[in-house]
């Protein structure tokens, strides 16, 4: 994937949706406008109940699976950035197909934030899903979706996230 835009800044007095707008164009893969994104809804799970995901939150979403290596490697941030962002539902989703194989990984790595698991975690099914959202056909995992606290989908990342995109994911989950 081509570079990313790690920086972004904006004029003084500038709203906070239009400070969003620049930041987005560096960072986010699909980005709506404020309201005007699709609502975003959880795919079928397999065996748990869908987390809540309204309530007027504001919702970070992560695509993950245990056999992916750059999945794996943001867990470190994933496990501390949620804590810091008031107001905002976080969501781990895995795309394991196999539940044997997230229990092990889980078993390993205790301080992983849990979260449901997709019922179909095929490769087809989850590029029918993520192309509701506007990602293409060949989209990587791991994918973040950030969405406004009224259900709709403001940004969309198929890229792992660095120590350094903290603000900007700070700044996409902004109410």
């Amino acid at each position: 994937m081509p570079g990313r835009v790690n920086a972004a800044s904006g004029a003084a007095g500038e709203s906070s949706a239009a400070k969003r707008a620049k930041i987005a164009a560096g960072f986010c893969d699909v980005t709506h406008a404020a309201g005007k994104g699709p609502r975003f809804e959880l795919p079928k799970l397999a065996g748990a109940a869908a987390p809540e995901l309204g309530g007027g939150k504001r919702l970070w979403v992560n695509v993950w699976a245990t056999w992916c290596k750059p999945c794996v490697a943001e867990l470190p941030l994933l496990s501390r950035w949620p804590a810091r962002l008031a107001g905002v539902r976080f969501v781990m989703l895995s795309a394991d197909a196999d539940a044997d194989a997230l229990r092990a990984f889980y078993k390993r790595r205790p301080k992983t934030p849990r979260g449901p698991r997709l019922a179909d975690a095929d490769a087809k099914a989850l590029a029918a899903w993520l192309g509701k959202y506007g990602l293409a056909a060949g989209a990587s995992l791991p994918v973040h979706f950030f969405v406004g606290a009224d259900q709709r989908v403001r940004c969309v990342r198929a890229a792992t996230l660095r120590s350094s995109d903290y603000p900007r994911v700070a700044a996409m989950l902004a109410p």
